[in-house]
């Protein structure tokens, strides 16, 4: 610690250029306080530390190389539904769908470039695209709504809203107040006396809520962070009543820490969690058909793998 506090001293005082740029500025530095080379010894001897000998390629996976005319890709957002995957290209902006039963993939509608979450309904026939509209440096959250196959808009929209997925009659997602971010319900509009929006619940500086998610009509699941700790939730949208999903596992605080990609299909929370240094892995929570009762007490069987997937 005596040498790192004089490296960060040596770089606030001076800075050493060179033609290389491993002997300068902070390279520099670094060698002549630690009295060995960066790149050639210390960050060679630090990329050990992070090794994994037990990596498995993913042979299983879906195979997309991109568009015809672009062969790099960034796969921006994924969606199932009816049967049928959905997904961002977001190099070539367009949403595909692929066929499981057919391995074919196909181009169904050009695509915002800002988008980053889609979301199916339950039969494939609809899609949500989350992205955001620019006024000069201004962005601002919006939501359209597609016919999946044709591409056509179907004249749903919702401003002001992130993470957007089907429940109900409506949409749930997550709307900001200015740094803060609720997780709301917007019922389908048109009904008499009907609210624009129901905030389900209110977030703040110490509680972040992610990835709301709609298990059937009456459970809702998200993550919450609070304090920075990531944890596991159901909602019920009904009582209003609030759980948090304990593994009852020694490590159950490492299991959720660094949980993201909350998503819902057949009676079934999945999930990517990383507890070990290692690969994100899956985890899989069952949700049985009797949970939709007000209150639920009883135990729920959750699966985390343990394999290091490529």
């Amino acid at each position: 610690m005596e040498r790192y506090a004089r490296l960060w001293e040596a770089m606030g005082r001076e800075w050493r250029p060179a033609f290389r740029l491993y002997k300068s500025g902070m390279y520099s530095f670094f060698e002549q306080i630690y009295e060995r080379p960066f790149l050639e010894e210390a960050w060679k001897e630090f990329k050990e530390t992070f090794r994994l000998d037990t990596i498995e390629e993913n042979t299983g996976g879906m195979v997309y190389q991109g568009t015809f005319y672009r062969k790099k890709t960034v796969l921006g957002a994924l969606a199932s539904g009816g049967g049928t995957v959905f997904f961002l290209d977001k190099t070539a902006r367009k949403v595909l769908s692929f066929d499981p039963q057919t391995k074919k993939i196909k181009a169904r509608f050009d695509a915002d470039p800002y988008g980053y979450h889609l979301e199916a309904s339950k039969d494939g026939k609809r899609l949500l695209l989350s992205s955001y509209r620019y006024d000069g440096n201004r962005a601002h959250a919006e939501v359209r709504e597609y016919h999946a196959h044709s591409g056509w808009r179907t004249g749903r929209s919702w401003e002001k809203l992130y993470e957007a997925r089907y429940f109900r009659e409506g949409v749930l997602g997550i709307a900001s107040d200015r740094h803060t971010g609720h997780i709301v319900y917007r019922p389908k509009p048109g009904k008499p006396g009907q609210q624009e929006e129901e905030v389900l619940l209110r977030g703040s500086a110490e509680r972040v809520y992610l990835n709301p998610v709609a298990i059937d009509d009456t459970w809702i699941a998200f993550i919450t962070v609070k304090q920075g700790r990531r944890e596991l939730c159901l909602y019920h949208y009904d009582t209003k009543g609030v759980f948090t999903l304990r593994s009852g596992l020694g490590d159950d605080a490492e299991r959720w820490k660094y949980m993201r990609g909350l998503g819902a299909c057949e009676g079934r929370l999945l999930f990517s969690f990383n507890h070990d240094q290692g690969m994100y892995k899956l985890g899989s929570i069952g949700i049985p058909p009797d949970v939709s009762r007000s209150s639920f007490t009883g135990s729920l069987k959750a699966v985390f793998s343990d394999r290091d997937l490529s």
